[in-house]
C-alpha cells in the first residue's frame, strides 16, 4: 500500500472538520493539534505493522495402516525454517503429524506454490527417515509420493501412508 501526501491532507482535513463540527455541536473548545497528531501516529503505526503475512509449508504424515509409523529425525543449523528438534515420532495407526517450514514474507491473497518436482526429497531437513516395522522406506520421501494442496497462505504436502504404498 502506498501512502501519498495527498491521502495524509486529507485525512488532516477530515479530522479539523471533526473538531469543528463537534465544538459546535456541543459548545466546548477542543485543541485538536495534540489529538490529531495522536491519531496520525496510532494510524501510520497501524499500517505499517498490521500488514505482514507469511507463508508457510506444512508436511503432514497420515498413517493409514494398521502398524506404528516412526519418524526419526535430525535438526541442522541450515534446517532452521522446520519447527522441529532431534527425535523420534510415532505415528499411531489412524493419526496424524505435521511439521512446519516457516517461508517468509508473502502477500496478503498468496496462494503457495508447489516448490518441488517428483524427483526432489521433502520435508527439506538433513535427515527425515519413515520407518514402518523397523524398516526405513526412503522412497517416500519423494516428492511423487506426497499430495500438494494449498489455501491463502499455507501450502500442505501430504503423505498418506498405506498398506499399498510399503
Amino acid at each position: 500500500m502506498i501512502i501519498k501526501f495527498s491521502h495524509i491532507r486529507l485525512l488532516v482535513q477530515g479530522c479539523k472538520f471533526f473538531f469543528k463540527f463537534y465544538n459546535e455541536k456541543f459548545g466546548l473548545e477542543l485543541d485538536f493539534g495534540k489529538p490529531l497528531i495522536i491519531f496520525l501516529l496510532s494510524f501510520i503505526n497501524g499500517i505499517f505493522v498490521g500488514c505482514d503475512f507469511t507463508q508457510n509449508y506444512e508436511y503432514t504424515i497420515v498413517n493409514e495402516t494398521s502398524n506404528d509409523v516412526v519418524i526419526k529425525t535430525v535438526f541442522n543449523q541450515s534446517d532452521n525454517r522446520i519447527r522441529f528438534k532431534d527425535s523420534s515420532y510415532i505415528v499411531k495407526s489412524r493419526e496424524k503429524l505435521t511439521f512446519i517450514q516457516e517461508y517468509g514474507l508473502c502477500g496478503r491473497g498468496y496462494i503457495p506454490e508447489d516448490i518441488y518436482i517428483s524427483e526432489d526429497t521433502i520435508p527439506p531437513v538433513s535427515k527425515f527417515d519413515i520407518l514402518i516395522q523397523d524398516t526405513i522406506q526412503s522412497k517416500l520421501r519423494l516428492r511423487k509420493y506426497w499430495e500438494f494442496s494449498a489455501i491463502k497462505q499455507i501450502g500442505t504436502y501430504k503423505l498418506r501412508v498405506t498398506d499399498s504404498i510399503r
